[in-house]
């Protein structure tokens, strides 16, 4: 069985295990007759759940959905040092704005400076179904672009013709995630992949410790067994109607791809799930049980104080092991208990401020830190969001820095439930829609020209 099917496989039966709550709610309510098994769902489904309250914040959820429905303005800064792609070092980007998205209207003044880009002031544009920029000194107008006609814009673009027929003429937005899976279908997956999960795992798979003042609940699974179980799901999940239907609709939702594409696509990932099932087959068929592998894969929780705060996934010299904290959950990968890779998840709440801190580390360095911070999250009149992103270059982990380097980004949300919007009139766009490719052509070379000119 080739590896990366085998990794792929144990991910989705981990995620599958976490994802339990339904399953261990079948389970007796008292803990004292429960098996090895049932004791091993019940606290994998309680992991899960605890993990995401630690991390999940009401009030953020609230502030996200907030943005969508009520007019705010925004007044923010972005800022590079260091090196990291081309010119970007030492960049300087200032905007402020208006945005009210219920009423699809999107303004930003952007002011940009760095060591080769000097006063450079633009103002980008959404409105209704136009996206427009311009840059100010250069042009009086906005170039702009209707979300109509795409395929011939994009034929005059140069776009080649085989390239064509997977342009939409208009592009839907609508990705909001309730809208394409409903709870109900949701629930149903849950129900019927984790029933799935659990009547393929026997008993005699579990086992307990008792070790100082922790209990270990162990499930273990060797080559057989889990080929067995993968089998089982990828079969199911090929031949379900629901969960494709559901990969549909999301990627309609975009309104980039057609719908004669997607069906393409869902078609050749069905039958690379079934070339799977035969390679799973295949395999077992044709070893004998003297040539087989026979690896055990471990999935271990650690209990105390009847919570789980750490589990291992255990793979001969391979390693993950994900613990718990106060406030958070860090995730290790080792080999030869030798740690590789480390990321820190912790969130921090104090009065009106919500922070949430990320560190990833490659050989025990630091090689990444990221900060997340909204000031006045709980009276979401006036939000303050931060954002620090610092590499250190320790490693070769992240080649595309060349240097250590960091990039802050500042802005303030202020709602107003009155704020006034002067939408752009028809006959201060110039749009690219039905025009030449000639005419395009000769557009940008003046834009780039007057550029030059001024020195920017």
């Amino acid at each position: 069985m080739k590896k990366g099917i085998k990794i792929l496989i144990v991910t989705i039966i981990v995620l599958l295990i976490v994802s339990l709550g339904t399953v261990a709610g079948l389970y007796f309510f008292t803990d004292m007759f429960k098996t090895n098994k049932q004791m091993y769902m019940k606290y994998i489904s309680e992991m899960g759940k605890s993990v995401y309250s630690e991390l999940n914040d009401e009030k953020l959820k609230e502030y996200k959905e907030k943005t969508k429905n009520t007019p705010y303005e925004t007044n923010g800064e972005i800022s590079t040092k260091g090196r990291s792609w081309g010119n970007l070092d030492n960049l300087n980007i200032s905007f402020n704005g208006k945005v009210d998205v219920a009423n699809k209207y999107y303004f930003q003044n952007i002011k940009v400076n760095n060591s080769q880009i000097k006063d450079l002031s633009a103002d980008l544009l959404i409105q209704d179904q136009t996206l427009g920029f311009k840059i100010n000194g250069i042009l009086n107008s906005y170039i702009a672009i209707k979300n109509e006609n795409l395929k011939a814009l994009a034929k005059e673009l140069g776009i080649k013709e085989e390239q064509l027929e997977y342009i939409p003429d208009k592009i839907e937005f609508n990705n909001d995630i309730e809208s394409i899976v409903t709870k109900e279908e949701v629930n149903e997956l849950k129900e019927k992949y984790g029933k799935l999960l659990s009547d393929s795992l026997n008993d005699d798979m579990f086992s307990k410790i008792n070790k100082d003042d922790e209990t270990i609940y162990s499930l273990k699974l060797n080559d057989e067994q889990l080929d067995e179980i993968s089998n089982k799901i990828l079969e199911n999940v090929k031949d379900d109607e629901m969960l494709w239907g559901i990969i549909k609709k999301y990627y309609l939702s975009f309104g980039i791809v057609k719908e004669n594409e997607i069906d393409k696509q869902i078609e050749e990932l069905k039958e690379k799930l079934q070339d799977d099932v035969n390679d799973i087959k295949n395999n077992n068929e044709n070893n004998s049980d003297e040539t087989k592998e026979n690896k055990t894969y471990e999935f271990n929780l650690h209990v105390k104080d009847k919570k789980v705060y750490k589990i291992e996934i255990l793979n001969g010299n391979y390693a993950i092991i994900l613990n718990k904290t106060n406030n958070g959950i860090t995730y290790n990968y080792q080999e030869k208990e030798k740690e590789l890779s480390k990321v820190e998840i912790e969130k921090s709440r104090e009065n009106d401020k919500l922070v949430y801190n990320i560190k990833i580390l490659e050989d025990g360095k630091e090689f990444m830190s990221v900060s997340i911070e909204y000031k006045g999250i709980d009276s979401q009149n006036e939000v303050q969001e931060a954002l620090n992103l610092t590499t250190n270059n320790n490693s070769d982990a992240l080649t595309i820095f060349d240097n250590s380097m960091s990039i802050k980004y500042n802005n303030t949300v202020k709602f107003n439930e009155n704020l006034a919007i002067e939408k752009a009139k028809d006959n201060e766009f110039v749009y690219l829609n039905g025009k030449s490719a000639e005419y395009i052509q000769n557009l940008f070379t003046n834009i780039i020209y007057r550029l030059m000119m001024t020195g920017r």
